[in-house]
C-alpha cells in the first residue's frame, strides 16, 4: 500500500499538506472517483475492515466500495498524509 497509488486512483494532483484546502480537495476527489459499490454485500461475501484488502479492492482492482471501506480507505490516506484523523464508529 502506498499513498501515491491512492492519489493516482482519485486523480489528485498537487502536494499533500495537512490543511483545510488539501483536505477538501482529497475528499472531493475521493467522492468523485471512487463509486459506492455494494456488490460484495449483495453476494453475501464476508465483510471486514482489513485495510490491505480494501486498498487492493479499491485502488489496485479499480473497484468501488461500501461505506465502511470507503471511509476506512480515506482515513488511512489522510493519516498517511499527516492529517490528524479520529474515526467515529
Amino acid at each position: 500500500m502506498n499513498l501515491e497509488q491512492y492519489l493516482a486512483r482519485i486523480k489528485f494532483e498537487g502536494s499533500i499538506k495537512a490543511d483545510l484546502d488539501c483536505l477538501n480537495a482529497i475528499h472531493y476527489q475521493h467522492l468523485l472517483h471512487i463509486p459506492y459499490e455494494n456488490i460484495d454485500v449483495q453476494l453475501r461475501r464476508p465483510l471486514d475492515f482489513d485495510i490491505d484488502r480494501i486498498f487492493d479492492k479499491v485502488v489496485i482492482q479499480n473497484r468501488g466500495g461500501w461505506c465502511y471501506e470507503m471511509n476506512g480507505l480515506l482515513c488511512w490516506a489522510l493519516k498517511e498524509g499527516d492529517f490528524d484523523v479520529m474515526r467515529m464508529v
